[in-house]
C-alpha cells in the first residue's frame, strides 16, 4: 500500500483520519508544526514537521507518499501542488467549503474565493482528486465551550439560524474511503448533517448530552460581530460582519441536506445529538 500524508494531522479532521488508515494498517506520514501535540495513539505513524509555506519542507514531506490530505491554507502558494505533482503525488483529497457552490464566482467572499481557488490550484496540478465540501461542521460549536463553561448559556444574534452540521469523523470517514479506493476519484461532495437544526436546537441538545440547563442569549449583531473579533484576534471585522449576516439569511433560507455522504458510504451521517455526546466533555467543568 502506497504511503499516505495526511496535513493538519493534529487539527480535528486530520488527526481523526489519521487515526482511521492507521487502523486499516495504512503507511502514514503525519505533517505537523509541533512534535508535541501530536497524541500519543498517532505516534505509530511517520511524523514530520513543516508547513505549507515552507517549500523545502513539504518537498521532504511530500517525497516518497502517492496520496495526500490537504486542508485549504489561509494563504496558498500557487507552487505548493506542482510541488506535489513533481514529488510523485497521484492523489490528492482536498478539504474544501460548501462556499464553493452556494457563493456566486462574482462575490467577493473571501471563504468561497479562498477555496475555489485551491480547488483549481490542485485541478491545473494534474493530481488525481477529490474535494470534501462540508457546508458547516459540528465542531464549529465547540467555539460555544467558554461561554458554556462560564455562564451555561451561547450569545448569538439568530438563535433560529438554520444550519446542517456534520460530524467531523464523518469527513474523516470519507476522507479515509477517497484515500483507500479510487471510487471518489474526480468527485466533488457537499457534506451536510442528516437534518437542519436551529442554532437553539443545537444548544438544547448540547444540554441534553451535558445534563444541565444551557441557555441560547439573543444578542445584537454589534455584539456577535464583537465576540467573534475578541475569541478570533486574527479574523478580519469583514469576515465577522460576513458570518453574522449569513446567520441572519439562514433564519429563512435553510441550506439543503445533501446525500451525498450517504451515497458515497452507504450510511446515514451522525446527527448533531451524536455529536453533542461526543464531546460533552468539552462542555463540561
Amino acid at each position: 500500500m502506497s504511503r499516505i500524508l495526511i496535513t493538519g494531522a493534529t487539527g480535528h479532521i486530520g488527526g481523526l483520519l489519521a487515526l482511521r488508515l492507521l487502523r486499516n494498517k495504512a503507511q502514514v506520514r503525519l505533517l505537523v508544526r509541533d512534535f508535541n501535540r501530536v497524541p500519543d495513539q498517532l505516534r505509530q505513524a511517520e511524523v514530520v514537521s513543516g508547513e505549507f509555506g515552507d517549500l523545502i519542507a513539504m518537498r521532504r514531506a511530500l517525497t516518497g507518499v502517492e496520496r495526500v490530505f490537504f486542508y485549504t491554507p489561509q494563504h496558498l502558494d500557487a507552487s505548493l501542488f506542482p510541488l506535489a505533482a513533481e514529488c510523485g503525488v497521484k492523489q490528492i483529497v482536498l478539504l474544501s467549503s460548501a462556499s464553493v457552490v452556494k457563493v456566486s464566482a462574482q462575490s467577493d467572499n473571501p471563504v468561497a474565493q479562498r477555496h475555489r481557488r485551491a480547488e483549481q490550484a490542485v485541478q491545473e496540478s494534474g493530481i488525481d482528486w477529490t474535494f470534501l465540501r462540508p457546508d458547516l461542521l459540528a465542531s464549529n460549536s465547540l467555539q460555544w465551550a467558554p461561554s458554556i463553561l462560564a455562564n451555561d448559556e451561547v450569545r448569538v444574534p439568530y438563535p433560529e439560524s438554520l444550519r446542517n452540521p456534520i460530524h467531523e469523523d464523518d469527513i474523516a470517514l470519507i476522507a479515509a474511503h477517497a484515500l483507500l479506493t479510487s471510487k471518489l476519484s474526480r468527485s466533488a461532495l457537499t457534506l451536510t448533517g442528516p437534518k437542519a437544526l436551529t442554532i437553539a436546537e443545537q444548544v438544547r441538545l448540547i444540554s441534553k448530552a451535558v445534563g444541565r440547563s444551557i441557555t441560547c442569549v439573543r444578542i445584537s449583531p454589534e455584539e456577535a460581530i464583537a465576540d467573534y473579533m475578541g475569541s478570533h484576534p486574527e479574523a478580519s471585522p469583514r469576515v465577522a460582519k460576513l458570518l453574522v449576516e449569513y446567520q441572519h439569511k439562514t433564519v429563512t433560507q435553510a441550506a439543503a441536506n445533501t446525500v451525498d455522504f450517504l451515497n458515497a458510504t452507504g450510511i446515514e451521517a451522525r446527527t448533531f445529538g451524536k455529536w453533542a455526546q461526543d464531546h460533552r466533555a468539552a462542555f463540561t467543568p
